[in-house]
């Protein structure tokens, strides 16, 4: 019998062991916490262990349909605590859904049944931040209610991390004095944000991310998705049918571009462009989307280690130009150092760190990979280049795109005199921008009759960079660099 419920988990051997071994001790903990991410089988296994708790070891305990009631999340035998939008005037003495509309309360209903029907949905209710603690007051109602076909009856939360301060220390007083019959499963991709002594009144059991191909399963099996698309957004959904989901409703090929697009203006330390790509992609995609773009970024640097170790099978296989590129210039580089550095900012959005900090951030973070390996590439330039180049540029107006490490190369040779550039102050950028130097002395970079300065920002400049009157150096431009001149 055992097998026969247990068999319906995808996956999760470890999870399935430590259940059937409490099963089987039939010395049943009053609380359970599942921790995991989003979209791995949390809620699956709650439901069929609930089933399980219920069976006999014998067939003939085989209930169909109590079994069909826990399926469907039927109260009494089932109660599903959820976060839930606020009401219009809603006050204390209110029960969860008081002051909610009949669409609300509709929207609710139908996202349980489907819930109910497909254990990898996402319920998705507008405004549903927290759950309230109305709605930990009703686990009260669901206890009172005494039945005599069933052994034990679950409380089942969903997202229990949401809990408001309130709605936890209520859940604590029911898990300090735990009703007979009654099971809590708590349910949560961020268990830190959870209590301590709620924590330690739960056996916690962590989950595990699924496999590629259990994912691929996953979604053709219950969102009916194309094996073709599925298999592609698997590799990317780090072992989440969410994070899968939320890949093929979005324009999975723009999204792969744009995690290029971005990684190249980036490295380059272009810095305007990447962030004008970088807002683009937020604004057009959901909330979550910057975690998503982490998550690819991730990706890619996976491909850049399996290519520097002459592994293929890429996941960026339609980008693979830009692994050899990288490599080829990078090839000291740690890229590990960059894949800790994600992260880090993965985790920093799971704490609510303000989104244009994140992004920035990130900006910064992969421009300075290529740092260690500038003193390679300009010792490898040939100095007679350089010469050609500086004339080019006393006498031009023309624009010159360049490359932007040769181009910071080129600066320093042009200058290499006095007013050591520390940090930079920025101005209207109608005519000139100002820097600010050690000493104190503004230094004025106006444009030499070029094009108009509509900059929204500073361009990079690099620190230590020493300036002299009429140097002549290179503003950098979305997709150009233009010649401008120093004055003191």
């Amino acid at each position: 019998m055992i097998s026969e419920f247990l068999s319906d988990i995808v996956e999760q051997e470890k999870a399935k062991a430590i259940l059937t071994r409490i099963y089987q001790s039939r010395r049943v903990p009053h609380a359970f916490l599942f921790s995991g991410k989003d979209g791995i089988g949390k809620f699956n296994t709650a439901i069929q262990f609930a089933k399980l708790l219920n069976t006999g070891e014998e067939q003939s305990d085989f209930n169909t349909e109590l079994n069909a009631k826990i399926s469907s999340l039927n109260e009494p035998y089932i109660k599903l605590i959820m976060p839930l939008p606020r009401g219009k005037g809603e006050g204390g003495d209110d029960s969860a859904f008081d002051k909610l509309s009949k669409e609300i309360i509709e929207n609710v209903t139908q996202e349980i049944k489907k819930k109910a029907a497909n254990p990898y949905h996402k319920i998705s209710i507008e405004d549903a931040n927290t759950i309230k603690i109305s709605s930990i007051r009703e686990v009260k109602k669901f206890v009172s209610v005494q039945l005599d076909d069933v052994k034990f009856r679950v409380v089942i939360i969903l997202d229990a991390h949401l809990m408001n301060d309130q709605a936890q220390n209520a859940l604590l007083k029911n898990l300090e004095e735990p009703p007979e019959g009654i099971i809590f499963i708590l349910i949560t991709s961020n268990k830190e944000k959870l209590l301590h002594t709620i924590q330690s009144r739960c056996w916690t059991i962590n989950f595990e991310p699924l496999s590629e191909a259990s994912v691929t399963s996953i979604m053709k099996k219950y969102f009916l998705a194309d094996d073709a698309v599925a298999s592609k957004v698997a590799h990317f959904a780090d072992g989440s049918v969410t994070d899968a989901l939320s890949l093929t409703v979005s324009e999975f090929d723009s999204i792969l571009e744009k995690t290029i697009s971005i990684l190249r203006f980036s490295l380059a330390k272009r810095y305007n462009s990447a962030y004008k790509e970088l807002y683009n992609f937020l604004k057009d995609n959901s909330n979550d989307s910057i975690t998503m773009l982490v998550r690819m970024i991730k990706t890619w640097t996976r491909d850049v280690a399996k290519n520097k170790s002459n592994i293929e099978n890429y996941y960026f296989e339609n980008y693979t130009d830009t692994l050899f590129k990288f490599n080829s210039r990078f090839s000291e580089v740690d890229i590990t150092k960059l894949f800790s550095t994600l992260d880090s900012l993965d985790e920093n959005y799971s704490k609510k760190v303000n989104l244009n900090v994140l992004s920035l951030n990130l900006i910064f973070e992969i421009s300075s990979v290529s740092i260690g390996n500038e003193k390679v590439f300009r010792n490898d330039i040939d100095q007679q280049v350089i010469d050609n180049f500086q004339n080019k540029l006393s006498t031009s107006s023309e624009i010159i795109p360049v490359d932007n490490l040769f181009t910071r190369m080129v600066v320093r040779n042009i200058s290499e005199r006095h007013h050591n550039v520390s940090s930079c102050i920025s101005c209207s950028w109608n005519t000139c921008d100002r820097l600010l130097t050690e000493d104190r002395t503004i230094v004025e970079i106006s444009c030499k009759g070029l094009l108009p300065c509509n900059f929204s920002e500073v361009p990079p400049v690099e620190k230590n960079l020493e300036l002299f009157p009429e140097d002549f150096i290179i503003v950098q431009h979305d997709e150009a660099y233009e010649i401008a001149q120093v004055k003191l």
